[in-house]
């Protein structure tokens, strides 16, 4: 009777799929060592300093403006939407102060930004201030994205008035005829 033959054990050396990709590690490894940011970013300057922190920022099609996320407030630990005027630095709250911001785009010719809040949520004001109870009692939280099931896509001016809720509020939302009801 002959031994079985196990197939799980494959010598590094005759395996030339293995010595391949070990190669192909290895000289990745090198390039990456060897390579840095300089002659990538070059001319850099920071953007926003009065923030607790800042999250994503997007600029428009013509470089003149940009928005971005960042908390600001001692009573709001969430983010809020900021709009600034590249040439003149001038920065305008363009979201309402209260709840969570996120996501935020700039119109491309248009002076209208859109982005997402829980502003309307009525629990908005108690989130806020177990979060901020949260952070006072030392708990520490890894970063994770902070997702609500009350967030809304709402559109405004470039002076945070005029702002307009472009989804159905929860609990709202009708069946569209002729469809069924999902289960």
């Amino acid at each position: 009777m002959r031994p079985m033959k196990n197939y799980t054990q494959t010598s590094f050396f005759t395996d030339s799929s293995c010595l391949f990709r070990s190669l192909l590690l290895t000289l990745t490894f090198i390039t990456a060592t060897h390579v840095s940011a300089t002659g990538f970013i070059t001319d850099e300057h920071q953007l926003s300093v009065k923030e607790k922190r800042a999250g994503e920022a997007y600029y428009r099609a013509d470089s003149k403006w940009m928005i971005y996320q960042a908390e600001v407030a001692d009573d709001n630990p969430f983010y809020q939407i900021f709009l600034k005027n590249i040439d003149s630095g001038a920065v305008t709250q363009v979201s309402p102060g209260t709840g969570k911001t996120t996501c935020a785009w700039i119109h491309p010719a248009q002076e209208k930004v859109l982005f997402s809040s829980t502003h309307e949520d009525a629990g908005a004001k108690a989130k806020m201030v177990a979060e901020i109870e949260r952070r006072k009692s030392g708990e520490r939280q890894s970063y994770a994205w902070d997702y609500d099931e009350y967030y809304d896509i709402y559109e405004t001016d470039f002076a945070g008035g005029k702002i307009k809720n472009l989804t159905i509020p929860w609990g709202t939302m009708q069946k569209p005829p002729g469809l069924p009801m999902a289960n």
